[in-house]
């Protein structure tokens, strides 16, 4: 690329003025190619505005059904089911499931979890027809052009191909992105360049991250709507059993800069828990890449990792599929240590059990801080047996007011589902 030719150019003079300096040369290195590559971004954001505002033109004259696709590479983020029903009874749309691979096969749990033809699996369960943007036979991707979308809606912002990045389809179609998990970290991945500044609109969870996207970045495309993935408790809830479920959900290793995984103090104490404590129903669901990153990590062999999932499996349930919130509202009590079962478990009302990493780098948002202001904390397993003792054995969730109070304020109430946000959004623009 033409950025790349500049920087080598710059860096060949450079070194021969500083061939004595190696970090003076890698610094200029690094500062020539953040400083073009901040030049391209704004060009195409630029020319995306420009697509957008012909494709919006476009689509207010179309006759016909407005044809909308979501990109889905893993089934277990799948987070836009309410918004896919709203838009299937609403006879100015038609969605569409359009199924992909992550184009980096370095997270191996990327496609031993969610392989294409698992994602079909779970969607035909569900009753929803799918299309393949990935031919499997030639190891190729497809165009998203050739899906005749209008929109097309990301599941996720990580390891997209080239062909299928918002760059390359904004222009033939709106791009729109809502969050796969709810946002609880101080990251500049909530908001980054490429991604997020790159899309048409990308639909924010709390109007906290509205304010601040405005603020920090000059984001003019995103909309506070409510996540869609919390509109699964607006349904009729679903009977406890009298059995207790309690879940465990262990985060990945793969975010080193974050470093709030904990299994490898808690992960084997928490599995000899469960077997002594057979007087509940536990369910083992760990993060899609989990059994890839402990074996990465060293914290595993492959074999102990299987049989550590089997051991899970003789005394409870393994789950690993994405359409986990009924098991959310029939359970008892979350033990984790992944960031967005935090504000996901919330409306159950029910106690979790966050497992807190002593060396966790990214602070919390002032979302999360709110969020978990209320939960227990748990930073050793002695603080472990003596919350369990008295929140769960002896039923005493001392801080159940106080997390209520949280919910109420920081969730809200609404007449609207974020779904129905949405499709307020694009009737709006669009008609």
């Amino acid at each position: 690329m033409l950025e790349e030719k500049i920087i080598r150019f710059f860096c060949r003079i450079f070194s021969g003025l500083f061939f004595w300096n190696n970090q003076l040369r890698k610094n200029i290195r690094k500062k020539l190619f953040a400083y073009t590559t901040s030049i391209r971004i704004n060009i195409r954001h630029k020319l995306v505005c420009k697509y957008y505002k012909r494709h919006i033109e476009r689509l207010k004259n179309k006759k016909g059904k407005i044809r909308i696709g979501f990109l889905v590479s893993e089934n277990q983020k799948w987070n836009c089911q309410s918004l896919y029903d709203e838009l299937s009874k609403n006879n100015k749309f038609e969605p569409v499931i359009i199924l992909t691979l992550m184009s980096t096969l370095h997270y191996k749990a990327s496609t031993h979890y969610s392989g294409i033809q698992e994602n079909i699996d779970f969607f035909e369960k569900k009753g929803i027809k799918v299309e393949i943007a990935y031919d499997i036979k030639k190891k190729k991707y497809i165009s998203l052009k050739n899906f005749n979308c209008d929109i097309i809606f990301y599941q996720q912002p990580w390891f997209l191909h080239y062909t299928q990045e918002v760059y390359s389809v904004a222009k033939f179609a709106l791009t729109a992105y809502v969050p796969y998990c709810f946002h609880m970290l101080e990251e500049e991945n909530n908001y980054f360049a490429h991604f997020h500044k790159l899309l048409w609109c990308y639909f924010v969870e709390s109007k906290i991250y509205e304010k601040k996207y405005k603020d920090e970045f000059n984001a003019k495309n995103v909309f506070f709507s409510g996540h869609t993935k919390l509109d699964n408790y607006l349904s009729k809830k679903i009977e406890r059993p009298e059995k207790q479920i309690i879940i465990y959900a262990p985060h990945h290793y793969n975010c080193d800069h974050h470093k709030f995984a904990t299994w490898h103090h808690n992960g084997k104490q928490l599995l000899e828990f469960a077997q002594e404590h057979q007087e509940f129903e536990w369910f083992f669901k760990p993060h899609p890449h989990f059994k890839d990153s402990v074996i990465r990590q060293g914290l595993l062999t492959e074999e102990k990792a299987v049989q550590y999932f089997n051991k899970w499996e003789k005394i409870g349930t393994v789950y690993t599929k994405g359409d986990y919130y009924p098991l959310f509202k029939q359970s008892s009590l979350l033990i984790t240590d992944c960031i967005s079962f935090l504000a996901e478990y919330m409306p159950t009302e029910n106690p979790v059990f966050f497992l807190k990493s002593d060396n966790r780098i990214a602070p919390f948002t002032e979302l999360g801080e709110k969020i978990t202001s209320h939960y227990y904390q748990i930073t050793d397993w002695k603080i472990f047996e003596q919350t369990f003792e008295r929140v769960v054995k002896n039923n005493d969730d001392y801080l159940k007011s106080a997390r209520l109070e949280d919910l109420k304020s920081l969730i809200g109430k609404s007449d609207k589902s974020a779904a129905q946000n949405i499709l307020d959004y694009l009737e709006g623009e669009l008609q």
